[in-house]
């Protein structure tokens, strides 16, 4: 069969129906096309290898500072094993355990962690961080390389690490806030007894969900600069935030399992370096999905029909008549700016978490 200009009739591809079903799935189609156009595995894969590496030293580092501030503060070892094993169960015990990491080890050899340990949690961090930055960029259609003063650069990116892990803890303590004052709450609304139990378990991934979002936003917004309307960044954001959500459920089950095993360590250790690479997809999945979205393509298109290029520049015409930029641009650093309203936001919740798990278990 031929339509009235002659041609065969085109039978829609499975993509092509899936899309026309609902405009979710036409948009999660636009966002794997998005994201693998641009490589994003390979992206995740160069992030990811820098996230291992420095995740053990920055543990190192990090239970040695709690060890010394358990000496005016008693319940800082529990309070950061408990925050710890609500995104990786089965890892960390205040205690030397078989499979697990001994806070109290690490704790004893703080003088070698301060000097070696530190060190190497600052090279293989903020490796991480220009990793995660490249990455992105590869997917926002930016270029990799960094202008400026490298000095600056590196600043910038410890300052972005520090945030990113008060962003961290805070989005533990809180999302682990539900669950802690659970006899609290379930007797203030009057549903005690298994339904009671049900919405407990809904608002404490909900809560997840929503202190995720604002950690994968902080990712977005203070390692590239992308130039994506504020709501499709945020709607990016909660894209990952869900699938982060299923992960850390995921990698709980995985973990509390590996922890019995005769191989414990090296299953662990797999596990991570699985769940960082996992994580770092669902970074440039969330981006791409912001890259995808209805408001960002009807922006592109506004623009490109004003004769200017995806980030407002002017455009000229080549030898062939192509729209391409008429000058480069340079990658700035990330901007500082947003650093400290989320340094205090972050670490006032991760405080108020502390405070209130504590209150918990001294009730």
């Amino acid at each position: 069969m031929s339509d009235d200009g002659g041609g065969p009739h085109e039978k829609p591809g499975i993509k092509e129906r899936i899309a026309a079903a609902s405009p979710f799935l036409a948009h999660v189609i636009r966002m794997l096309d998005h994201y693998g156009q641009r490589r994003g595995n390979l992206a995740a894969g160069g992030a990811t290898y820098f996230g291992f590496l420095s995740f053990f030293p920055l543990l190192a580092v990090s239970f040695a500072v709690v060890g010394q501030l358990a000496e005016v503060y008693p319940d800082a070892q529990q309070d950061f094993v408990d925050a710890l094993s609500g995104v990786l169960p089965g890892i960390v015990s205040v205690d030397p355990a078989p499979g697990r990491i001994a806070l109290s080890d690490i704790a004893s050899n703080a003088p070698a962690i301060y000097t070696i340990g530190l060190a190497t949690a600052l090279y293989a961090g903020l490796n991480w961080v220009s990793g995660l930055r490249d990455g992105l960029n590869q997917m926002l259609d930016l270029p990799t390389t960094e202008a400026g003063n490298i000095v600056k650069a590196k600043g910038t990116d410890l300052v972005t690490l520090v945030v990113l892990g008060l962003v961290l803890v805070a989005s533990v303590s809180i999302g682990g806030l539900p669950v802690a004052l659970g006899s609290t709450i379930l007797d203030a609304v009057g549903l005690p007894g298994p339904l009671g139990t049900v919405l407990l378990t809904l608002l404490s991934v909900a809560v997840g969900v929503a202190v995720s979002t604002l950690l994968f936003w902080a990712i977005f917004r203070l390692l590239p600069k992308p130039d994506l309307p504020g709501a499709a960044l945020w709607r990016g954001a909660l894209f990952s935030a869900v699938g982060f959500e299923l992960i850390k459920q995921f990698a709980s089950l995985i973990l509390r399992g590996a922890s019995s095993v005769p191989v414990a360590s090296l299953a662990i250790a797999l596990t991570l370096v699985v769940w960082i690479y996992y994580f770092s997809r669902l970074v440039m999945y969330g981006v791409s999905w912001a890259c995808t979205d209805e408001e960002t393509l009807a922006e592109i298109a506004a623009l490109e029909g004003a004769g200017l290029g995806e980030d407002g520049r002017d455009r000229v015409a080549d030898d062939d008549g192509a729209w391409v930029e008429d000058d480069v641009v340079e990658v700035e650093p990330a901007d500082v700016g947003y650093v400290r309203p989320l340094a205090v936001g972050f670490g006032l919740g991760a405080l108020l978490g502390g405070l209130l798990g504590r209150s918990t278990r001294d009730d």
